[in-house]
């Protein structure tokens, strides 16, 4: 009996297929995972919006401030995030400023 090599082939591809498949699914699942613990970590920072509204700033103003290193950010899926209690901290000394305290 002579052995088909297609037949040889087309089976051990399909193999490999179910086994990507398989690692794709774990991937899949890690990456939720990462992405979840990352808005978790998120919530202790503003958006570039929010905290301008916060400070009566641009976005863009803020985002040059980030990266002169006056604001601690972060870029995650294209979006950049400054650090909430900084944002607090420098309204507070605006609010005080204007207030003449």
């Amino acid at each position: 009996m002579q052995i088909d090599h297609s037949v040889v082939l087309i089976q051990d591809l399909s193999e490999e297929i179910y086994k990507l498949k398989d690692d794709r699914k774990e991937l899949d699942s890690r990456i939720l995972e990462i992405d979840s613990e990352i808005k978790n970590l998120l919530s202790d920072f503003y958006n570039l919006s929010e905290a301008g509204d916060r400070l009566d700033e641009s976005p863009q103003s803020l985002l040059r401030a980030i990266r002169s290193k006056r604001y601690t950010g972060v870029n995650y899926g294209g979006k950049w995030y400054v650090k909430a209690d900084q944002i607090r901290d420098e309204a507070e000394i605006k609010r005080r400023l204007e207030r003449g305290i």
